[in-house]
């Protein structure tokens, strides 16, 4: 999921943990990872890749997961997110 900054997508993230829903930063951008990190290009140059990496919540997903446990996960989202 996509929240609308850095510190909500953290503050969100901290509230699923307390409801024992495990999540990650979706995605870095790109010019913070080797070997594109000595790219001459500005955090400025990749607006999109930047925001996108700064507001991107991975939730639980794999094949095995129970029609419970996704309900769960989506609960548990819903109180996450209230209020935000």
């Amino acid at each position: 999921i996509f929240l609308k900054d850095t510190a909500t997508r953290d503050l969100v993230s901290a509230r699923l943990a307390t409801l024992g829903i495990e999540t990650a930063p979706y995605f870095p951008a790109i010019d913070r990872i080797d070997p594109y990190r000595r790219s001459p290009r500005s955090p400025e140059s990749l607006p999109v890749t930047t925001s996108l990496s700064g507001r991107g919540l991975a939730l639980p997903f794999h094949a095995g997961l129970t029609v419970e446990e996704r309900r769960s996960v989506v609960e548990a989202v819903g109180r996450a997110l209230h209020p935000v």
